[in-house]
């Protein structure tokens, strides 16, 4: 009866496809199903899929920024933009 209704639970439960290199924090924790490369995310564990794709956004934004201010872009700017940016690096992003 145990087996039976952890079955029901696990099918009602909603599931997302994404490549398993996304969610390595997972994959390391065994909290999703894996199959031919791509790992099944439980509902509750969207969010972190969702802050790995945060910070991968955030770091190339990051280095954009850094660009434009070394090629002169914001020339009128970099003094008060810089300092902001290079603060923004040394910021501790979570695991």
């Amino acid at each position: 009866p145990g087996s039976a209704s952890a079955s029901r639970y696990a099918a009602a439960r909603a599931y997302y496809k994404v490549p398993f290199e996304e969610v390595p924090d997972l994959v390391a924790s065994r909290a999703v199903v894996l199959h031919r490369g791509n790992a099944y995310v439980p509902s509750e564990s969207l969010v972190s899929l969702v802050a790995g794709r945060f910070r991968a956004r955030l770091a190339k934004a990051l280095v954009m920024t850094n660009r434009a201010l070394a090629a002169g872009v914001w020339a009128d700017e970099a003094g008060r933009v810089a300092p902001i940016a290079a603060g923004l690096a040394l910021r501790y992003l979570g695991p």
